[in-house]
């Protein structure tokens, strides 16, 4: 039952609601184009793996509770590389490991199947 303190939420509390989010955002975004450019890097040596260390600890105002931001901002991170087909993987070192598939429809065996499937 709702006691009419606990009705309108302080203040203070939407304060840092909305500055928690703000710094969840720069943070996700500032990750993911370090990531971006690993990956970029790995792809370019032929490579379909890559790793990166996620961050341990941020610079964060103390109203702000350090564990649970770490938690969403792995989590922010993990569903954007999810949601763009990469398998992922975090190791309790907290190495951020990052596959994708290499596009196999180029070898030879399918071309040269197509190619008497479409033969006379």
């Amino acid at each position: 039952m709702s006691t009419v303190s606990n009705i309108v939420k302080p203040a203070k509390a939407l304060k840092v609601n909305a500055l928690r989010k703000d710094l969840l955002n720069q943070t996700v975004i500032t990750y993911l184009y370090q990531i971006n450019s690993a990956i970029e890097a790995s792809n370019k040596e032929n490579k379909n793996i890559t790793a990166v260390i996620l961050p341990t600890s941020f610079n964060l105002p103390k109203c702000i509770d350090s564990d649970k931001f770490k938690t969403e901002t792995y989590f922010m991170i993990a569903s954007e590389l999810k949601s763009k087909g990469y398998d992922i993987s975090i190791r309790k070192d907290k190495l951020l490991v990052i596959q994708w598939n290499i596009d196999k429809s180029n070898n030879v065996s399918s071309m040269e199947e197509y190619l008497r499937e479409i033969s006379e």
